[in-house]
């Protein structure tokens, strides 16, 4: 595969960026193949024809036009990345992120963008048997503390209580979710009496903001931006629906470390 522009640029972190341009006949091919991969993945005998393969792959009801198109434009990066990574003179290591600004389309140049990890280059002085002193493992209390404190936070258990201010960041508390996009209920997002937690760790930062100040007992219905399925970096997001009724806030309770306890454990 040949690129119609291909720059480097090493970072100081020991990762190097490429911007490359693929040409139009390649990523023709590569979203063909990924149409045929899709439908030999779900049982179903692949063409020449992605019109055809499209409207097939487009019956299931589970399916909407921006999953199949991204998992398209998924694919279609994949492929090209191992032929950038081929032609710079440096060997890397982990897998590496790569993203394009525009949306791939048949017959069309693409600008690609990965960036991957350098593998370090070292140079023996000898080949003799390294010596190392490691220092004496010691633990203090505190340490000790903490990794019993640590053990007792993962066996955390939940009570409810009668609390009736507004949902606030850090709170626990019950919920009724349904998450939807385009018409359509996300089963693997949504469910009944869910223990949830009110933080930017567990839902993405919209979600918690708009959800921060519900009432115990109040629905709320909103959009929110989220990743997107197979996204391909922080900007890479779509809209979802989310219908949330509070339905009691919950206590957090840690057990108490004691020798009792433990024996149970």
């Amino acid at each position: 595969m040949e690129f119609l522009a291909f720059e480097t640029n090493l970072i100081g972190d020991g990762h190097i960026e490429i911007k490359a341009t693929v040409a139009g006949a390649d990523i023709t091919q590569f979203m063909t193949e990924g149409y045929q991969t899709v439908m030999k993945a779900h049982g179903k005998k692949p063409s020449d024809s992605v019109k055809d393969m499209r409207r097939i792959l487009l019956e299931d009801p589970n399916r909407s036009k921006e999953d199949l198109d991204g998992i398209i434009k998924g694919y279609t990066l994949s492929r090209c990345v191992p032929f950038a990574l081929d032609r710079i003179d440096y060997e890397t290591i982990t897998e590496p992120m790569f993203y394009c600004e525009e949306e791939p389309d048949f017959g069309t140049d693409l600008e690609i963008f990965i960036v991957a990890l350098l593998k370090p280059k070292f140079t023996l002085t000898s080949y003799d048997p390294v010596e190392i002193e490691l220092p004496k493992a010691s633990f203090t209390q505190e340490d000790i503390d903490a990794q019993l404190q640590e053990f007792a936070e993962q066996h955390a258990s939940f009570r409810q209580n009668d609390d009736k201010s507004p949902m606030a960041l850090g709170d626990y508390a019950h919920i009724d979710l349904t998450i939807s996009k385009n018409g359509k209920v996300i089963p693997q997002l949504s469910g009944t009496n869910n223990l949830f937690e009110c933080s930017y760790e567990t839902m993405p930062h919209d979600f918690i903001e708009k959800l921060i100040g519900i009432k115990v007992g109040e629905t709320r219905t909103f959009n929110f931006e989220g990743p997107k399925e197979g996204a391909q970096g922080p900007t890479d997001v779509e809209t979802y629906l989310a219908q949330v009724k509070f339905t009691c806030h919950m206590d957090r309770l840690v057990p108490e470390i004691t020798d009792e306890w433990f024996k149970k454990k």
